[in-house]
């Protein structure tokens, strides 16, 4: 699944673990649907969390590059309780 990254709170990098925290567009359902409505859905805080290798050794100072990755990688929705 293709995410849409609205923005990139915070990356946090721990030895070869990076962490994420964005607003992800269409996470979770704002509005459940009807009969003649369809569900709507809306943003929420998420994070994701992957290990830098080989296979995917990204540039972290390259914004573009690394929001390319983040798009195809699952992310979590945060909790704020």
């Amino acid at each position: 699944m293709n995410y849409n990254i609205s923005y990139i709170e915070d990356v946090f990098v721990e030895d070869q673990q990076v962490t994420v925290i964005a607003m992800i567009e269409d996470m979770v359902m704002v509005n459940s649907g009807t009969y003649l409505d369809p569900p709507e859905y809306g943003p929420a805080l998420c994070k994701a969390t992957f290990e830098m290798d080989e296979d995917n050794n990204i540039n972290l100072q390259n914004f573009k590059e690394v929001e390319n990755y983040l798009i195809d990688i699952e992310w979590e929705i945060m909790d704020y309780f």
